[in-house]
């Protein structure tokens, strides 16, 4: 089955838009048909870059934004729509499956509104939504620049989660970092048990070497 976004135009005169960022088809579609039946204008869009794009030409009331997404991920993308003076009002909320402490903590410094962990069922998104919607806009206060490690920890945990079982070597070369800031994020990751470490066969090169994925 195939959900296609609704179109802000064809909204009702009191229905809300809400735009679905999220690289995961049946998410987008789960999400579309459930807000939709509800009342409300549902745009998608599936990654960070048609995301920002959408938000631009669209519009929506609030935002709904997945935070590991091939090419530009949700934090980056965040961070670019709240720098925008066209979508800074704009409510976001990134949800995520993997809610640790200081990927949540690089969220909200991006500026999101709220952070939540996947699974999220429809009906307590809606409560989220419902609660953002119902408050003023706030302008985004100035905050320090997010510390490397922790965008490179997202990108390291957005890539395992797509392609587990990696050498570091490996990692740097698909993220174009260097090898110290791969070990950095994976010492971070890995201090909050995030990772699983064994020595084994990388999944990209096949070279016997420490190799790295998500724990389960």
């Amino acid at each position: 089955m195939t959900v296609q976004a609704a179109r802000k135009d064809d909204a009702t005169p009191d229905s809300r838009a809400l735009l679905v960022v999220d690289d995961t088809a049946d998410t987008r579609e789960l999400y579309a048909l459930y807000f939709r039946n509800v009342g409300f204008t549902v745009l998608t869009a599936h990654d960070g870059i048609s995301g920002i794009a959408v938000a631009r030409a669209k519009q929506p009331d609030i935002i709904v934004m997945d935070l590991s997404m091939p090419g530009l991920d949700g934090i980056a993308a965040t961070r670019e729509l709240k720098a925008d003076p066209r979508t800074w009002q704009t409510p976001i909320i990134i949800l995520t499956g993997y809610p640790l402490r200081g990927i949540q903590d690089g969220a909200l410094e991006a500026g999101a509104d709220a952070f939540l962990a996947k699974p999220c069922l429809p009906e307590d998104l809606e409560q989220h939504i419902q609660r953002l919607l119902a408050q003023p806009a706030v302008p985004p206060i100035p905050r320090p620049a997010t510390p490397p490690q922790r965008t490179d920890a997202v990108s390291v945990a957005g890539l395992l989660r797509r392609q587990p079982g990696l050498c570091t070597t490996c990692i740097a070369t698909k993220l174009v970092l260097s090898a110290e800031r791969v070990m950095d994020a994976v010492s971070s990751l890995g201090s909050t048990g995030a990772l699983d470490q064994h020595v084994g066969r990388c999944a990209v090169c096949g070279r016997s070497r420490w190799v790295i994925s998500l724990a389960r």
